[in-house]
């Protein structure tokens, strides 16, 4: 089972090293939340309702997952490998988190978007992160392929349960965080607690958004583009706030992703709401008569 691990390190070498330490970073927690971000700002609003909700209960699954198995890394029973990347692969192993995640974001996108070039570019993506993991020690090959499937079927559940939602009763939404909510209960872990905090935030948001704002993305580049720098400017203003502030308790932690959720859903689109108008071009008047 770990042949695979041995044999790709084997053939590996500094430069080679470095490649898949920047690839695996494609499924990192802040990579994937930032895109889901920018397509709820800049896209799609519903289409980055489902990608956000397919990747943070994604991940509640995979923590919940591997506190009940404890499924050891490879690297601590076959010596012959070399773990190149513990900071990102703390705990168990199976299944791979970061397969599960990109999968999971990935297959919603496709899924939303239904584009040839976006299935293929998810395709590849999701099978370069898995192979970053095999080669950096931290997987085997049953790790990955676990996530990516678990990743994509239940990224599909969420995509159409979630669409129904939103399309007939959308404050059933808030079933998925009162969901990770629960499992924080029984299972205290602070990957759990941050994707139970910016879930519960981010649907909060969405819906108080739809109720008073309804938000849309501009059409629009210059726009989107404004959107994008003052939104992330103001979630890293409030990141950077809470990591001064609050005090490092589970209790706080979920307040601090809370907040972080409900920052992106309400409180930016309010602000892009407000100033939209300014920057949008106006449309000339055509029923005016010229001179």
């Amino acid at each position: 089972m770990t042949e695979l691990n041995v044999w790709l390190q084997s053939i590996g070498g500094p430069a080679l090293n470095q490649l898949f330490l920047l690839l695996t970073n494609l499924a990192h927690p802040l990579t994937i939340s930032m895109a889901a971000i920018l397509i709820y700002w800049c896209f799609h609003k519903e289409k980055g309702v489902s990608a956000a909700l397919a990747v943070t209960t994604s991940v509640g699954l995979n923590t919940v997952l591997k506190l009940l198995l404890h499924i050891p890394r490879p690297y601590t029973y076959d010596l012959r490998i070399r773990p190149l990347d513990t900071l990102t692969a703390p705990g168990s192993s199976f299944p791979s988190n970061h397969a599960q995640s990109i999968a999971a974001f990935l297959a919603s996108i496709s899924l939303s978007f239904r584009h040839a070039a976006i299935i293929s570019i998810s395709a590849v993506i999701c099978l370069v992160v898995a192979l970053s993991r095999l080669y950096l020690g931290v997987h085997t090959i049953v790790d990955v392929t676990a996530g990516l499937a678990l990743g994509i079927l239940w990224a599909c559940v969420i995509f159409f349960i979630s669409q129904k939602i939103i399309k007939t009763n959308k404050p059933l939404l808030l079933v998925f965080p009162a969901v990770l909510l629960l499992l924080l209960i029984f299972f205290r872990h602070d990957d759990l607690c941050k994707m139970a905090g910016i879930c519960l935030g981010f649907v909060a948001g969405y819906l108080l958004d739809e109720r008073y704002i309804r938000f849309s993305p501009s059409p629009y580049i210059r726009v989107k583009l404004a959107d994008a720098v003052l939104g992330l400017t103001a979630v890293g203003a409030v990141k950077l706030f809470t990591m001064l502030v609050f005090p490092n308790t589970i209790l706080f932690a979920l307040l601090e992703y809370c907040l972080t959720g409900f920052v992106v859903s309400f409180i930016c689109p309010y602000c892009f709401h407000r100033i939209n108008h300014k920057l949008s071009p106006r449309r000339p008047n055509k029923t005016a008569r010229l001179p």
